[in-house]
Formats: structure tokens, sequence, C-alpha cells
């Protein structure tokens, strides 16, 4: 059986990455540690996002599965 990635998670990477689309293309167009601090300062949600979703994802992936777990020991 092939675990699905959670759809929380996904929904907010992809929402982030949405928000800092224009200061990543300006970052790799040309990277300067100004243009970082700026894109952090003005994106401070979409990039404590990105930063905490690791974590968010291992803990919805925790959740999936002991929720697998309580049916299959249900079925039983």
């Amino acid at each position: 059986m092939t675990a699905k990635p959670p759809a929380i998670p996904m929904l907010l990477l992809v929402l982030s990455l949405i928000d800092l689309k224009s200061e990543i293309r300006l970052l790799l167009d040309h990277f300067t540690f100004t243009t970082l601090f700026a894109a952090v300062q003005s994106h401070l949600l979409a990039v404590t996002t990105l930063l905490l979703l690791p974590s968010l994802w291992r803990l919805y992936q925790r959740h999936e599965s002991m929720t697998e777990r309580q049916r299959r020991d249900g079925e039983t």
C-alpha cells in the first residue's frame, strides 16, 4: 500500500510557494542577502510555513498511520 501525501501540508506548501514566487525569481536572477532578508520580512508567514512544514508533515503522517491502525484493529 502506497502512502499518499497529506493534503493540508501539501496545500500549505503550494500556497506558500505561490506567495513567494516573485521573490524566488528575484533571488534566482540576482542573489543578495538584502533581497533574501526583504523576502523573509515581507512574507514572514509563508517563510515560517515552509520552515515548519517538515514537522507538520510528520505529524500528519503519524496521525494517518494511527487512524489506519485503529481502522484495521476495529475490523478484526
